[in-house]
Order: structure tokens, then C-alpha cells, then sequence
């Protein structure tokens, strides 16, 4: 996985003033939905035992065991709505 800068700035200003946090991507199986499997975000202070960290940009993102070889290919950025100044992550396949 890789990590724009634009993505990384989103980072780095969500952890500020915590020395080894970073963002944590994880999964859960939507059942409702039939059991797809959906992708959550967080911020921790530190990853899980099983977690592969990946640092790139100046900024740290953990991800869990199980989806790290889904994003292997992944490049995480980062948009605002105009409207909302909303941070909006997101997956892009393939670009670097």
C-alpha cells in the first residue's frame, strides 16, 4: 500500500501529539448486507500484535492482518467536500 501526501498531511494531523499513532484499517462482515465484507478506519495509539505497518509520506497506517494482502496493490488518499470540509479516505487500485 501506498500513501499520498495529501493522505499522509490527513494522517499526521489526526495523531498529532501521539508519538506512534497512526490509522488503522481493519475489516468486519456486514451480515445485513450478505456478509460483505466492509472496511473500517480508525485512529490507535499503537497496531495490534498482528498488524503490518506500513509508513510512507511521514505517516503510519496499520493494517489488519486479514486485509493487508487485499490493499497490497492500494494507494490510500484523501479528498474534502467543499461544502463540509469533510476528510474523505479512500482506496485507489494501482496508483503510486
Amino acid at each position: 500500500m501506498n500513501i499520498t501526501s495529501q493522505a499522509a498531511q490527513a494522517i499526521n494531523s489526526l495523531t498529532a501529539g501521539h508519538p506512534g499513532a497512526g490509522l488503522r484499517i481493519s475489516s468486519r462482515v456486514n451480515k445485513p448486507h450478505g456478509g460483505v465484507v466492509d472496511l473500517t478506519l480508525s485512529i490507535v495509539s499503537s497496531p495490534a500484535d498482528t498488524d503490518a505497518t506500513v509508513k510512507d509520506n511521514g505517516a503510519q497506517v496499520f493494517l489488519e492482518d486479514r486485509v493487508a494482502p487485499l490493499l497490497e496493490d492500494e494507494t490510500l488518499d484523501v479528498t474534502t467536500e467543499e461544502d463540509t470540509k469533510e476528510v474523505l479516505f479512500q482506496l485507489v487500485r494501482g496508483q503510486s
